[in-house]
């Protein structure tokens, strides 16, 4: 070979080593990053079907989470029967007027409760919804907003006296 003839060796053996050095350099990048892709994927799964949080029952919180999950499930009646007396009877007047109809119900909704103070024999929380957006990754479709609940106790029982969700009786609970 010689410069005239328009080739070129380096010394190499026509082996670039510097390109293949790169490549096996590369190689643990490419491993530690689907490492990090797996384990993003698997605590995405994990946090989408981790379990409730379990309030002790007789607590302020265990009776705004049945009341709550009576909501999501649509049962009315649950709901009413965890409203203070006075509250449940205004509401049971609206829902027998047909005041609301069914149209308040949304399909998926998640919660979590942000913050109760007890003072004495008033509770106060407040609760983060998150609906819509369970479709994907990324997904830009939910929106959160949050409610405040009031709660009594009544003859050892902690009652909804207002109710921040649904607006049915936040309306009647008012």
């Amino acid at each position: 070979m010689s410069p005239d003839d328009g080739t070129h060796d380096s010394g190499t053996g026509g082996v670039d080593r510097g390109r293949a050095g790169h490549r096996v350099s590369r190689l643990p990048l490419a491993i530690m990053a689907a490492v990090i892709a797996v384990a993003a994927l698997v605590t995405l799964a994990l946090s989408q079907n981790r379990s409730p949080t379990q309030y002790d029952d007789g607590t302020p919180a265990a009776a705004l989470q049945h009341y709550i999950a009576a909501g999501l499930d649509g049962d009315e009646g649950a709901m009413l029967d965890l409203l203070a007396e006075d509250k449940r009877a205004a509401c049971i007047a609206d829902f027998r007027d047909d005041v609301y109809g069914n149209d308040w119900r949304a399909d998926d909704v998640r919660t979590e409760l942000d913050d109760m103070v007890v003072e004495g024999d008033i509770a106060r929380a407040t609760v983060l919804f998150r609906e819509g957006g369970n479709s994907g990754l990324f997904d830009d479709t939910s929106w959160d907003y949050d409610r405040r609940f009031t709660l009594v106790l009544v003859d050892g029982h902690w009652l909804i006296d207002r109710a921040g969700w649904p607006y049915p009786f936040e309306d009647c609970t008012r």
